[in-house]
């Protein structure tokens, strides 16, 4: 999966900069911490900017994303997105050159905030099938190696791959968690579950129908 990181992060780029538009800016976005939509493309477009300059130090820390989004707020959308396109190519070529964990959180970190402002305008959410073939069992997988290595006894769940990685990323409160189908009581893994923590309340999120 190495060569097509880059092409899945180009993929979330460009339906990004698609969808987003001036008018929906200031628009609170409440899977994030208090952002707007404006701030959650500073951050993104932050992201790229830190790799070029290589000030990766205390990533993926909350004061780490705080600089990009304060980085950001001076820039209109037009200019986050130009400074994106310019900086993309030889990011994207990075991504693919290979599969660290930095590399693949930062194709989920994309597609999570692409779902998280679809939500907050009240859009259904659409995510691209390629991306959660892929990420749904990585994230899932890597659950169940998290699970062995505290030494639980295997667990297992029926979750599609876009709640699965919806839910993993935070994007779901513990108590719709503990209400999936779980093969025994979630209750002990619950912690390993969430790779940063759950939501602290639903966030009212319809995925699109096919």
């Amino acid at each position: 999966m190495n060569e097509e990181l880059g092409m899945l992060y180009r993929s979330i780029r460009l339906q990004i900069m698609d969808f987003v538009t001036p008018d929906m800016e200031t628009i609170a976005v409440a899977a994030t911490p208090l952002w707007t939509v404006h701030d959650v493309i500073a951050h993104i477009v932050g992201i790229v900017e830190d790799s070029r300059n290589d000030n990766m130090a205390g990533a993926p820390s909350d004061a780490w994303t705080a600089a990009q989004v304060e980085r950001g707020r001076a820039k209109s959308l037009a200019e986050l997105f130009e400074q994106w396109e310019q900086d993309a190519p030889d990011f994207e070529k990075f991504l693919s050159s290979q599969e660290g964990q930095a590399r693949w959180r930062v194709v989920c970190d994309a597609n999570s905030h692409l779902a998280d402002m679809m939500t907050a305008l009240g859009q259904p959410v659409s995510l691209s099938k390629d991306f959660l073939d892929w990420a749904g069992p990585k994230v899932m997988a890597m659950f169940s190696e998290a699970v062995a290595e505290q030494g639980l006894e295997p667990i297992e769940v029926e979750l599609s791959n876009f709640e699965i990685v919806r839910s993993r990323f935070g994007r779901r409160s513990a108590e719709e968690a503990s209400a999936y189908a779980w093969s025994r009581d979630p209750g002990d893994y619950l912690a390993t579950w969430f790779i940063f923590g759950p939501a602290q309340s639903s966030i009212s999120e319809v995925e699109a129908k096919v």
